[in-house]
């Protein structure tokens, strides 16, 4: 997939949610519960700060709405002077009957992710759903500009998903790629697994 601008994604801080290893996904809870926790704060901070150059070049950030990625989006944010708004489009991937469950379950979506990227057993938000989301902002938004670069503040599945769409990778392997950690910044339009340092690979 080929870009009039430049995408840079990040993932939110560690949460308190990842800090208890639970799945929270539905917008009843995440909206405003479950923000960072104090090793997400500075996880973002040591993020604006790495990467402080490619930052100064954004001209608006987009942010999931959930308590997490809103904390995550007012420290570059605040840190750079960059207007942000929030969408309902970069908001984490519905687990169905796993949300506020164990993140052990993870695993059990991705299994059937493999077979079918329409899967929706349990109640799950679909790859293919999540995909089209995604991908829907990001066309808007390179529709209406050229030449600038945006941050899209959001969650593990869903970036992973928006990762596979732009290399243009099978939707049933988006867990094959090199995970993007909570706090890492990465770069939608360069070699996947690589942060926007071309010496630096984050882990």
């Amino acid at each position: 997939m080929a870009f009039r601008n430049t995408f840079l994604l990040l993932r939110h801080g560690h949460s308190l949610a990842n800090e208890r290893g639970l799945i929270i996904s539905s917008p009843e809870v995440g909206l405003d519960q479950f923000g960072l926790s104090d090793r997400g704060r500075d996880q973002i901070v040591d993020c604006v700060n790495r990467h402080r150059g490619r930052l100064r070049s954004v001209a608006r950030i987009y942010s999931s709405d959930y308590l997490r990625t809103m904390e995550t989006t007012r420290i570059v944010a605040d840190r750079f002077g960059v207007p942000f708004e929030t969408s309902p489009l970069l908001r984490e991937r519905f687990f169905g009957v796993w949300d506020g469950k164990n993140n052990s379950h993870y695993e059990t979506v991705w299994k059937h992710d493999l077979i079918d990227p329409g899967n929706t057993i349990g109640d799950v938000e679909s790859v293919q759903a999540v995909a089209d989301r995604m991908s829907k902002l990001v066309r808007s938004l390179d529709d209406e500009a050229s030449d600038q670069t945006f941050l899209l503040v959001s969650h593990g599945d869903p970036l992973q998903i928006m990762v596979a769409v732009a290399s243009g990778i099978d939707l049933r392997f988006h867990r094959s790629q090199r995970p993007i950690e909570t706090g890492q910044l990465r770069v939608l339009n360069e070699a996947e697994g690589r942060d926007e340092d071309s010496d630096r690979v984050t882990g």
